[in-house]
């Protein structure tokens, strides 16, 4: 880890990756992926409780990362 910082190298340039994917994004796209954010958010939240907080974000951190191969691959 880097002194002074929060993530490593690693995760800097994952974040970096995952912020140029997001400005990418086309409406549609950007619309579709806050759906589903939002979808998972409102199951953890109103959910019967077998959906956990982290299962979610474990599983939205998966999304942002086959977001960003799917950008790759288009390149």
């Amino acid at each position: 880890m880097s002194k002074g910082k929060i993530a490593g190298e690693e995760a800097e340039n994952l974040y970096d990756d995952i912020l140029k994917t997001i400005n990418h994004l086309n409406e549609k796209e950007a619309k579709s992926f806050l759906k589903l954010i939002y979808a998972k958010l409102d199951i953890v939240k109103y959910g019967n409780g077998k959906y956990s907080s982290k299962e979610c974000v474990n599983e939205l951190f998966e999304k942002f990362k086959d977001l960003n191969e799917l950008r790759k691959e288009k390149k």
